[in-house]
C-alpha cells in the first residue's frame, strides 16, 4: 500500500471524450412527474431513541435494546412482505445484492421503461448534438496499436517497476470501537462529515464515529441492512435507508428524529441541502418500488410527492443546489428540486450488470455531476439554453424548446469496475476493484482522463465480497498544518470494506520527509528541510539524526568522499559527532579523504584526535608536510608530533620527513631549528626565515651555503638582484664586514654585489676595501667606477691607476692624473688619446690654469675643428682673439664664420643685458630719491593740546603745522588749499604727547570737561555756542584726516624751491 505502480497499458484508463450533446426532457415523462400520494408509506413521527456512546463490550447488550426501543415506539408500521423476510436474515451476505436481484424480478413490469422515454448517452446521437463516431473509431484504434505493444511495454513496465514512486496519499487504518464493531458485524453503508463519519451495518445498526474510530452515538432504526447513509450539509443531522423499507432521519445533537415506511427496500436516500438549517426537511429517495420519492415537512405533516417512476429500482441518488440527479435501470435522470420536473436522461452504459455495480453520482460543483458506474465514468453538465443558440433537432415544433438542457462532455472507460468515486481539486479519485485479481486500487484520474497515480489499498479482499460492496466517499477535515501550525481544512477520503475503514488523506510535508528516509533518499530529504525553513521546527523532524543517518548510509556504501563532503553541513558544531565520525574514517583507513574537511576552529576538536590524524599520515609524508603547513599548532602537542617525526626520519632518512620537521618546529615557533633543516634541503624559505626572524648569528659562517642556496634558486650564479646581499647590509651589526667579505672572497659576484651596496649606504663603510672595489667596478660595472673614484681616498689613487691602466680606461686615468695634480699628462690623455676638444675644454675650465689654456691652444693651432670649438665654447674664459691669431695662414676652418658671428651675438647680447640692468637701478633710484624727498619735506601736525615739554603748558591755542625748514602755518590756513590725493597717514605726522598722557586727556575731555573745547570753538565765526563742542570735534577729526602740505612749506614752495633742511 502506498506505492505508485506502473500498469500495462489494458490497465491504464482510457478517457472517450464526446461532442456536446444537447439533452431535452420529454413530454412522455410528464405523467410520472405530477403523482403524488401517500398510500405507499407511513409517516412516524416519533423516532427512535437515539442510542448513546457505549464501551465495546457493550455494543450487543445495546443493539438488542436499542431494537426493542425502536419496536415498541413504531407500533404503526406494518411489516414488510415474505419476500422481504428472508432478505434481512442474519448471516447472508450481501443481501441487498440478493434482495435487489429478487425485487427486480418481482417487479419486472415495474420496471419497464416507457417507450417514448428520452436516452441521452454519448454512443447515442442526439438531434442538435455532434456525433462521437471519430472517438469511437480512434478508440478502437488505440485498442489494436495497444495489444501490437504489449510486448515492448512490458519490457519498459519491467525496468520501470524497479523505481520507487512516491504515493499520492496516505493510509490509516480506523480502529477503536470501530474494530470491535466489525468483529461481529459487517459494514453496508457508509457516511462521511467534517468531524465524523458514519457506518451502518447488515445488523440494521448506525454507528456515528469519530474520525479516530471511537463511538459518538449509535441509533437502530432498521430491522436488515442499511442500504444507504447520508450527513446533511451542515453535519447536523444524518439520513439512513435500509432494506426493511424504513428512512430514518435523525439530529445529531437533539432528540429530533423522523422514520418512514416505505414497505419496500429503499436503495438509497438524499436529503435537501442545508437540510440542518431549512424548515421544510425535504428529502428525496427511492429503492425497489421504482418511484424517487420527494418528502417534505407542512403544517400538517409530511407532503410526499413521486417526481418519477416506472424505470426500475432507485439506487443512487444526489442533491445539490436545485438539482436532483438519481439512477436507475435505463441511467441517471437529473430534476429541478424546484419545479420537481425532469430535465433529462443519461443513459447507462451498455451491457452494464446494474445489479451487481455500484453506481456513484458526485456533484463536482452546483451544475456538473460526475457519473462512475461500472466500467465507466461520465462527466454532464447542466446548462441554460441561450437566446440566440438553436433548439435541439427534436425540440423544433413550436412551444416545445427547454430552457435548460444536459451536456455529456467527457466519457472515461476504464479496465475496472468502480466501487466509489470522490473528487480531489480537480482531479477523480475512483475505487476501482479488479475481479480478474480479486483486490481493489485508489486510482487518481485527471480531468482529462489521465491516470495519474494508482495505489493498491490494504482493504481485506475477501473472495465473497463484490464491488458493491465497497465504498469510498470524501469530505473535509480540521487539522493542524505541520509547518505553519494553522488549523486548517484539509480533504480526507473514506475507503470501506465490509470489515474496515481506511483513512485516505493527501501526504504533506511530514509524510514527504518519512517517505524519503523511509527509502534512503537523506540528501533530498535535507534539501526539502531546507527549502521548507523555519516552517520545518514545527514538524518535529530531527535534522541532526537524519544527517547522521546519512552519514552512516554513504558509509556503508563505501561513499567516503560523499560522506567527508557532507560532514561540515549535516554536523555543524557538534564536537562529539565530529569526533565520532573522523574516528571512523582513522579505522577504515581513509584519512586522506577526510583530512580537508577536518575542521580547526568552529568547531576546535581534542588535541588527541589531531595527533591521531598526524600520526596517521606517517605513512604519506607529502601529505603529512602539507598539513602540517596548514595546520595551526595550538590544536595539538607539538613535541609529541615531533618525537614521532624525529624517530621515523632516524629510520627512514626521508627528505619529505625532513622538511615535515622543519614546518613543524617553524609552526612550534622555533626558526632556529627548522633554518637548519630547510638550509640542509636548500629550501627557499630559508631566506625568508633570515629575514623575518634575525637569524643571522646562526649561519654567519655558513654564507657560503647560503650563496649556493640563492644560485640555485636563480638559475644563474650572477643573479641581478640578491636578497641574501639586501640581508647582509641590513645586518652589519649581526654579522661584521670584515667576516662577510672573507667568506666572499671565492664568489667575486656576491663581494662586488655587497661591497657595491655598502658604498651605496655609506662609502665610508668601504674605506678600507678601496682597491677591491675598484677592480670589482672595473670588472662588473664600469658606469660606477668613475662617480666611486670621485669619492675614493686618495691613497687608493696609485693602485686604482693601475686598474685602469689595465683595462685602459682612459677618462678614469685622466680624472685620476687631474686629482693628483699632473693636469699636463691629463690634458695629454685627453688631447692624445681621446681627441676630445670638448673634454679638454671641460678640463681646462675645471682647472683654470693658464698653461693649460696654452698648451690646448698650441695643440689647436693647426687642427680647424679644434679652433671651431674654441670659439664656440670658450665664452669668456679666454679672449677670441688670441685664437684668432693662432690660426696659420691659408688654413682652412670649416665653420669659423658661423662661429665668428656667434661669438659677435653673444658680445651684443651681453650689453644689451648690461644696458638693461643699468635703467632698472637708475629708475629705482629715482623713486627711492622722491620719496626720501615728501618724507623729508612733510610738516608735521601740532594739536591744541600738545603740551610743551618745559612747562607742561600748551603750545598754541590754534592747530599749526611745523616744517623741517623752520616754517610753521596754521592748519586752518592750509586746509582749503590743500589738495586730496594722500591719506594723513602718509603725510601728516602728529606731535604730541606719551600715549598714556594721550588716554588720560582724551578720556577726561569727554566725561565732562567742555568747556576745554570753547578755545577751539572761538577760532571758527559763526557756530552757535550749542554746536560749539560738536564742531570742534568734527573740525579735528577733519583735520586728522587730510594730508596736510603735501607738496612742502608754502612759503618754501612759493618761491620754487623745496625745503630739505
Amino acid at each position: 500500500m502506498g506505492n505508485r505502480k506502473k500498469r500495462d497499458a489494458r490497465h491504464k484508463a482510457q478517457a472517450k471524450h464526446t461532442g456536446s450533446a444537447q439533452h431535452a426532457p420529454t413530454h412522455s415523462d410528464s405523467a410520472h412527474e405530477g403523482a403524488t400520494g401517500r398510500e405507499n408509506a407511513h409517516t412516524h413521527t416519533q423516532g427512535a431513541e437515539s442510542q448513546p456512546p457505549l464501551p465495546a463490550e457493550q455494543l450487543a447488550t445495546a443493539t438488542q435494546s436499542g431494537a426493542d426501543s425502536a419496536d415498541a415506539s413504531h407500533n404503526a408500521v406494518t411489516q414488510a412482505p415474505d419476500t422481504d423476510k428472508a432478505e434481512s436474515e442474519p448471516g447472508y451476505l450481501p443481501p441487498d445484492t440478493h434482495a435487489a436481484d429478487n425485487d427486480k424480478n418481482a417487479d419486472a413490469d415495474e420496471t419497464d421503461a416507457p417507450d417514448d422515454a428520452e436516452d441521452v448517452s454519448a454512443n447515442v446521437s442526439t438531434p442538435g448534438a455532434p456525433q462521437a463516431s471519430e472517438h469511437s473509431v480512434q478508440h478502437a484504434a488505440d485498442t489494436h496499436s495497444a495489444a501490437s505493444d504489449d510486448q515492448s511495454q512490458a519490457t519498459d513496465d519491467a525496468s520501470e517497476s524497479l523505481q520507487v514512486y512516491e504515493p499520492m496519499f496516505r493510509f490509516e487504518r480506523v480502529h477503536g470501537t470501530l474494530g470491535d464493531v466489525c468483529a461481529r458485524d459487517t459494514i453496508s453503508a457508509l457516511a462521511v462529515s467534517t468531524d465524523r463519519f458514519a457506518v451502518g451495518m447488515h445488523s440494521g445498526m448506525i454507528y456515528v464515529l469519530h474520525t479516530d474510530g471511537s463511538l459518538e452515538r449509535g441509533f437502530r432504526f432498521h430491522s436488515a441492512a442499511v442500504n444507504d447513509l447520508v450527513f446533511d450539509t451542515t453535519g447536523e443531522f444524518i439520513g439512513s435507508a435500509g432494506l426493511d423499507g424504513h428512512v430514518a432521519i435523525a439530529s445529531l445533537h437533539a432528540s429530533e428524529q423522523y422514520v418512514f415506511d416505505f414497505r419496500r427496500p429503499v436503495r438509497t436516500i438524499a436529503l435537501e441541502p442545508n437540510f440542518g438549517r431549512r424548515s421544510s426537511r425535504a428529502f428525496v429517495c427511492g429503492g425497489m418500488a421504482g418511484n424517487l420519492v420527494y418528502r417534505d415537512k407542512r403544517w400538517f405533516g409530511h407532503k410526499e410527492t413521486i417526481i418519477h417512476s416506472g424505470e426500475g429500482p432507485v439506487i443512487a441518488a444526489a442533491w445539490r443546489a436545485r438539482w436532483i440527479a438519481w439512477a436507475n435501470d435505463c441511467g441517471v435522470r437529473i430534476a429541478d428540486s424546484n419545479t420537481q420536473q425532469v430535465v433529462s436522461l443519461i443513459a447507462a452504459p451498455p451491457g452494464a450488470d446494474l445489479g451487481l455495480a455500484r453506481c456513484s453520482l458526485e456533484w463536482r460543483d452546483d451544475s456538473t455531476l460526475v457519473i462512475a458506474h461500472g466500467e465507466r465514468i461520465t462527466v454532464a453538465s447542466v446548462r441554460t439554453q441561450s437566446a440566440d443558440e438553436p433548439p435541439p433537432l427534436a425540440n423544433l415544433f413550436p412551444g416545445t424548446a427547454p430552457k435548460v438542457y444536459v451536456e455529456v462532455t467527457a466519457i472515461f472507460q476504464l479496465d475496472s469496475v468502480t466501487c466509489g468515486l470522490a473528487h480531489f481539486k480537480q482531479d477523480m479519485l475512483v475505487l476501482a476493484h479488479i475481479p480478474e485479481h480479486g483486490h481493489t486500487e485508489l486510482r487518481t484520474i485527471s480531468a482529462q482522463g489521465d491516470e495519474l497515480d494508482s495505489d493498491a489499498l490494504a482493504l481485506d479482499d475477501s473472495p465473497r465480497f463484490r464491488s458493491s460492496d465497497y465504498h469510498l466517499l470524501g469530505t473535509y477535515e480540521h487539522r493542524i498544518e505541520c509547518t505553519s501550525q494553522k488549523k486548517v481544512l484539509s480533504p480526507v477520503f473514506y475507503a470501506a470494506s465490509p470489515s474496515q475503514v481506511l483513512t485516505v488523506r493527501p501526504r504533506d510535508e511530514r509524510d514527504h520527509i518519512d517517505f524519503l528516509l523511509s527509502n534512503k533518499n537523506f540528501a533530498e530529504a535535507l534539501a526539502y528541510l531546507d527549502e521548507l525553513g523555519p516552517a520545518a521546527a514545527g514538524m518535529g523532524v530531527d535534522v541532526d539524526a537524519i544527517g547522521h543517518a546519512y552519514l552512516d548510509h554513504l558509509i556503508s556504501l563505501g561513499d567516503y568522499e560523499g560522506a567527508a563532503e557532507r560532514l561540515a553541513p549535516l554536523l555543524g558544531d557538534d564536537v562529539r559527532s565530529w569526533e565520532t565520525y573522523i574516528f571512523l574514517f582513522v579505522d577504515h583507513g581513509h584519512v586522506p579523504t577526510v583530512l580537508p574537511y577536518i575542521p580547526l576552529s568552529q568547531p576546535q576538536l581534542s588535541e588527541v584526535l589531531y595527533e591521531m590524524v598526524l600520526v596517521s599520515l606517517l605513512r604519506d609524508p607529502v601529505l603529512l608536510c602539507d598539513t602540517l603547513r596548514r595546520w595551526p599548532v595550538h590544536i595539538y602537542s607539538t613535541p609529541a608530533v615531533a618525537a614521532a617525526l624525529e624517530d621515523q626520519c632516524a629510520g627512514e632518512n626521508s627528505e619529505v620527513l625532513t622538511e615535515a620537521l622543519a614546518h613543524l618546529y617553524l609552526a612550534n615557533h622555533q626558526p632556529a631549528r627548522a633554518l637548519q633543516y630547510f638550509l640542509v634541503l636548500g629550501r627557499p624559505i630559508v631566506l625568508d626565515l633570515l629575514a623575518e626572524h634575525n637569524l643571522f648569528p646562526a649561519v654567519r659562517d655558513r654564507l657560503s651555503d647560503l650563496i649556493r642556496l640563492e644560485v640555485k634558486l636563480a638559475g644563474t650564479d650572477q643573479p641581478p638582484r640578491s636578497l641574501l646581499i639586501d640581508l647582509l647590509v641590513a645586518n652589519m651589526h649581526s654579522v661584521p664586514i670584515k667576516r662577510v667579505v672573507a667568506q666572499l672572497k671565492d664568489a667575486s659576484w656576491y663581494e662586488y654585489k655587497y661591497l657595491d651596496a655598502l658604498c651605496a649606504r655609506d662609502p665610508q663603510l668601504v674605506s678600507e676595501y678601496g682597491g677591491t672595489l675598484v677592480r670589482l667596478y672595473a670588472q662588473y660595472d664600469y658606469a660606477k667606477l668613475l662617480p666611486f673614484l670621485r669619492v675614493l681616498n686618495v691613497e687608493w689613487f696609485s693602485e686604482a691607476y693601475k686598474v685602469c691602466k689595465e683595462h685602459d680606461y682612459v677618462p678614469e686615468m685622466v680624472f685620476i692624473l687631474g686629482r693628483t695634480g699632473d693636469n699636463q699628462g691629463a690634458l695629454s690623455l685627453i688631447l692624445e688619446r681621446l681627441g676630445d676638444v670638448y673634454r679638454a675644454i671641460d678640463f681646462v675650465k675645471q682647472q683654470d690654469d693658464p698653461e693649460l689654456w696654452t698648451r690646448l691652444l698650441e695643440h689647436s693651432q693647426d687642427r680647424p675643428e679644434f679652433i671651431r670649438a674654441l670659439l664656440e665654447h670658450v665664452g669668456g674664459e679666454i679672449d677670441p682673439l688670441h685664437i684668432l691669431r693662432r690660426i696659420r695662414n691659408g688654413l682652412a676652418v670649416p665653420g669659423l664664420k658661423y662661429a665668428l658671428m656667434k661669438i659677435l651675438h653673444n658680445f651684443h647680447l651681453q650689453v644689451s643685458l648690461l644696458q638693461g640692468c643699468s635703467s632698472v637701478l637708475n629708475h629705482a633710484a629715482r623713486d627711492a630719491g622722491e620719496h626720501l624727498e615728501r618724507a623729508q619735506s612733510s610738516g608735521l601736525y601740532c594739536q591744541l593740546d600738545t603740551i610743551c615739554a618745559v612747562c607742561y603748558g600748551a603750545i598754541s591755542r590754534s592747530h599749526a603745522l611745523v616744517f623741517l625748514c623752520g616754517h610753521a602755518a596754521h592748519a586752518m590756513c592750509l586746509a582749503p588749499d590743500m589738495p586730496l590725493g594722500t591719506s594723513a597717514r602718509q603725510t601728516v605726522y602728529t606731535v604730541h604727547e606719551t600715549e598714556t598722557q594721550r588716554r588720560a586727556h582724551s578720556s577726561a575731555r569727554w566725561i565732562g570737561m567742555c568747556d576745554e573745547a570753547a578755545p577751539l570753538a572761538r577760532d571758527v565765526p559763526d557756530v552757535p555756542p550749542e554746536r560749539a563742542l560738536s564742531h570742534s570735534l568734527f573740525l579735528e577729526r577733519r583735520l586728522r584726516r587730510q594730508p596736510f602740505a603735501q607738496q612742502g612749506c608754502p612759503a618754501c614752495f612759493s618761491r620754487n624751491s623745496y625745503c630739505l633742511a
